[in-house]
């Protein structure tokens, strides 16, 4: 899997062959679509120690969100997008004109290049979503080429290029970093349902590959260290029930990587170990002795409680945000809490998916984690969930 271009041409069709065709004139002269002025007077290309897909990891993560909506294949999540576009960018995050934290260069010249930009992208949520990725890696080229039902078009002159063609029901993306690593991201979603996910090194190699077909079935490839690990399953969430080590350990986060976060099922690790911690949780007089003593005169005792309430987060959640809001606790507390809650935040989504399908209580589930379990203390818990469900 030696050349890129090849490569994304088998697997992802007409666009990649676009695509391959495209890379030789972005970032030179002008580019392909390039927006009004952007010639003299605009700033040079990409900053070769910069990944444009780790840089807009956050920004890239709003377009290409995944869900299950039937429970058991990937899909496209295009209705966030609205919600996605009208948040307004954090304190600290790229405003109109900069990239990555710095002011584009150029003067008037170069803000006018970039309202042009701006201009050349769709008039649409996935362009204002597309819009913080442009800035988020300082490209000052664009152009948009409306034709019928579809849009297409490309931006460039950062550490990102970008070609693109969406519609209604499909999107096709290329991604290719000018500097840093120098990925290729090639990204799918069509109107049957399939699902294409590529993303290969500077040489073409591939470092993970998703296939998804209109019926459901899925194949994945992750490649580390000359390795390669693939797996097939009938659907996604029999893929992470067959082979949820090889998704949560390889796959997972070389697409998270670049922005791409796979959906969490019952069968995946994090969710697993949410159930456990659950189990495991303290009462809630525990809980508000360490609450208590968060504000100790003692410094041990205010880190042993820290860490304690940080391990038992699913239980005692709800009584650190009371805390946090009480105008009773002190400075001190409040910063802890902020912090427990800061190094807590990815477990929410597996208590959230818990909850919502009753995990606590799924009995063939927890019979699976108990011919698994990996401790004395796992084994025990895990029994005592099961032998409540039987009463």
């Amino acid at each position: 899997m030696r050349n890129a271009k090849s490569l994304a041409c088998v697997l992802l069709g007409p666009l990649a062959l676009l695509s391959a065709a495209a890379w030789g004139g972005l970032g030179a002269g002008g580019g392909i679509g390039a927006a009004p002025g952007a010639g003299a007077g605009a700033p040079a290309g990409g900053d070769p120690n910069r990944s444009g897909l780790s840089e807009a990891r956050k920004e890239l993560g709003a377009i290409l969100k995944l869900i299950i909506p039937d429970g058991n294949t990937l899909a496209l999540d295009r209705e966030s997008w609205n919600a996605a576009a009208r948040e307004a960018p954090k304190e600290g995050e790229a405003p109109a004109n900069v990239a990555g934290g710095r002011a584009v260069r150029g003067g008037g010249n170069a803000r006018r290049v970039m309202g042009a930009a701006r201009q050349a992208l769709p008039s649409s949520d996935f362009g204002v979503l597309l819009q913080r990725v442009r800035e988020k890696t300082g490209s000052y080229r664009a152009g948009l080429s409306p034709t019928g039902a579809w849009a297409s078009g490309t931006f460039d002159g950062g550490s990102l290029e970008c070609l693109y063609k969406i519609d209604e029901v499909s999107l096709e993306l290329v991604l290719r970093e000018t500097g840093g690593a120098r990925r290729v991201l090639h990204f799918r979603a069509g109107p049957d349902g399939a699902l294409n996910i590529v993303l290969l090194d500077a040489a073409g190699d591939a470092i993970a590959i998703l296939l998804q077909d209109a019926k459901g079935a899925i194949s994945v490839t992750h490649i580390a260290d000359e390795k390669v690990n693939r797996a097939k399953a009938a659907n996604y969430k029999t893929l992470c029930k067959e082979h949820s080590q090889r998704v949560d350990s390889a796959l997972r986060p070389a697409l998270e990587a670049v922005g791409i976060t796979l959906p969490l099922t019952p069968w995946s690790e994090p969710v697993r170990q949410a159930i456990l911690e659950t189990l495991k949780a303290p009462g809630a007089a525990a809980v508000a002795n360490l609450l208590a003593k968060l504000d100790s005169d003692k410094a041990p005792e205010r880190e042993v409680a820290s860490k304690r309430l940080s391990e038992t987060f699913l239980a005692s959640q709800k009584e650190l945000k009371a805390a946090l809001d009480s105008p009773a606790s002190s400075a001190e507390v409040k910063a802890r809490i902020q912090d427990i809650l800061r190094q807590n935040r990815p477990k929410l989504e597996p208590a959230a998916l818990i909850e919502s399908l009753g995990l606590l209580r799924d009995a063939e589930l927890l019979a699976d984690m108990l011919k698994n379990a990996r401790s004395d203390e796992d084994k025990k818990v895990l029994s005592e969930a099961l032998d409540r469900i039987k009463k």
